[in-house]
């Protein structure tokens, strides 16, 4: 019950608390689980819910770390904070997960979205932390977003446009190609051509072309000089 009215953070029907947290015993037998929750807690008591004829809410008193995430990731979203308010954003709260061991149905679709808006949060500081020249912190940031999603492309982009803006192009072709090579194990597919544009247009040496070869590895084709061990096409060549 109190998880439940954290997580919706606003006033409930007594009969909507009842039926979002026992959906297949019948009404009146939910009525009175909770009637029983409410008495347990009064026991305890912890004056934390708030209860006016037919609705429930949490006290305002009580401290959320997933209010205060909710608050700080919508204030970085919407711009509102200032440079002062982000660098002083504690990261760790952004990394957490939702309520991990619980498996209730009402909270399927409320973990996701707390995901989702963890990572564009941590990709927006990530974004502002560059435009403030703190490159350490906005790498920190960005490795924070793929700590929640190893998978999702933007956080691994971010990460990259970090590298690239403190100078470091090869540590955005390291990023790459952890990122193909992992997307490649788990799902058989390759970055998009975004992310595959953002690591060969910047910083080319001058008088080489880059290709993308089937593997999804790129590397630079010269008209001479020492190899490396990359692959090199002459002039003429295929």
């Amino acid at each position: 019950m109190l998880g439940f009215l954290a997580v919706t953070g606003k006033r409930q029907c007594r009969s909507t608390v009842a039926g979002r947290l026992w959906p297949l015993i019948g009404e009146a037998r939910a009525q009175g689980n909770l009637r029983t929750a409410l008495w347990q807690l009064r026991r305890t008591d912890l004056d934390v819910v708030r209860a006016v004829r037919d609705q429930l809410w949490l006290s305002e008193d009580v401290a959320l770390d997933f209010r205060a995430m909710t608050e700080q990731a919508w204030g970085v979203l919407s711009g509102d904070l200032s440079a002062t308010d982000v660098l002083g954003l504690s990261l760790p709260l952004f990394q957490a997960d939702l309520l991990p061991d619980w498996d209730e149905d009402w909270l399927l679709i409320e973990r996701e979205r707390h995901r989702q808006l963890r990572l564009h949060a941590l990709e927006a500081v990530s974004h502002r932390l560059v435009e403030l020249g703190r490159h350490a912190l906005a790498a920190e940031a960005a490795y924070a977003a793929i700590t929640v999603e190893p998978l999702c492309e933007s956080a691994h982009r971010t990460l990259a446009q970090v590298f690239l803006a403190e100078g470091n192009p090869t540590e955005a072709l390291r990023q790459f190609e952890l990122y193909r090579a992992l997307l490649d194990d788990e799902t058989g597919y390759g970055p998009t051509d975004a992310f595959v544009a953002l690591i060969t247009a910047p910083r080319r040496p001058r008088g080489t072309e880059v290709r993308l070869m089937s593997s999804g590895r790129w590397r630079p084709r010269d008209a001479g000089g020492p190899t490396g061990g990359r692959q090199v096409t002459k002039p003429g060549g295929p």
